[in-house]
């Protein structure tokens, strides 16, 4: 419910060439895939940057809205 939430208010404020930097847990990665995947929100790619944390039980990830996203973090 969050990113839908999400999607709804970045829809509203970004310009349609808007690059976008997703960080969140693993655990939504198939609602990524489904609610940001036109412009200017997606679709997102997910990233080669490792994102550390600490105290935390789930893994964390990045997904980029750009091309070459995948690259980013590399």
């Amino acid at each position: 419910m969050t990113n839908v939430k999400l999607c709804q208010t970045l829809r509203q404020v970004l310009k349609p060439r808007a690059k976008l930097l997703l960080i969140t847990s693993t655990s939504v990665e198939g609602v990524i895939e489904k609610l940001y995947n036109a412009p200017p929100l997606g679709p997102m790619k997910k990233t080669a940057l490792a994102v550390e944390h600490e105290q935390l039980a789930n893994d964390f990830a990045a997904w980029g809205s750009w091309a070459d996203a995948e690259y980013f973090g590399a």
